[in-house]
């Protein structure tokens, strides 16, 4: 379910004009994701997210939306994690960790920075199962990070030097990202909102029945990711987090 670029290593500087013309997010972009994922929660105030799954116990809830930009619903999805939210963000940048907990990834990395240090354009390709063609994207991806927020997002583009793969799909992602902050008992809260049309002859409808299901595995692996990334990054190269 994810398209975002695992990856925030160290690239080359960037060039002061991208060659594809991309340019750094700006602030108004960080704060227009923040609107969407902090938006109301049905269509009568205005915020336009229908609940579709809640796990009380798990503390997990699914919302889905339907936006202009395509006939795809957006899915958000809220999960409390006991970790803080330092330890959350690091295993959402932490590309050599990706490999170990996201079990659909088949390739990912860093194609070059974007203006600042906080902007990057990446490729990433995931096995897609069921005798179908993988899927690979290639996405712009920024972070940001403030007191008690931080914000990871992307959004796919076009780059003529990187095609699709044979035997891939291009997926397309319309927004995806991430945004934890702490939560006042303990432990961190994150929201993730996708919008990714994976495209080929999958028809849209059944992308959009499988939002829900989808969305709280993804919870569920991610919970176990960040409870043992701990243990595992003081194993490997701990103090390596370029992302910072």
């Amino acid at each position: 379910m994810s398209a975002s670029s695992p990856s925030a290593a160290a690239t080359a500087p960037a060039p002061e004009v991208d060659p594809a013309g991309l340019k750094p997010a700006t602030t108004d972009d960080f704060e227009k994701f923040k609107a969407l994922a902090l938006a109301a929660t049905n269509d009568t105030d205005g915020g336009g997210w229908i609940k579709k799954y809640e796990d009380s116990a798990a503390r997990v809830t699914v919302w889905v939306k339907q936006t202009s930009q395509s006939a795809v619903k957006m899915g958000r999805i809220a999960v409390w994690l006991p970790e803080n939210p330092e330890v959350v963000y690091d295993v959402l940048h932490d590309p050599e960790y990706r490999t170990v907990w996201d079990k659909y990834m088949v390739e990912g990395y860093d194609i070059r920075r974007i203006g600042g240090v906080n902007d990057d354009v990446g490729y990433y390709r995931m096995k897609f199962g069921f005798g179908l063609s993988d899927r690979d994207f290639v996405n712009q991806r920024s972070w940001r990070v403030l007191p008690n927020e931080w914000i990871i997002m992307n959004h796919s583009v076009t780059l003529p030097d990187y095609p699709k793969r044979s035997g891939c799909e291009r997926g397309w992602s319309y927004l995806t990202g991430y945004m934890v902050t702490p939560c006042a008992p303990g432990g961190s809260n994150l929201l993730y909102l996708t919008q990714a049309d994976l495209r080929g002859w999958i028809p849209t409808w059944i992308i959009n029945q499988a939002i829900s299901i989808s969305a709280a595995a993804f919870a569920q692996t991610f919970k176990t990711a960040s409870s043992g990334y701990t243990e595992w990054k003081n194993k490997h190269d701990p103090t390596k987090k370029p992302w910072l």
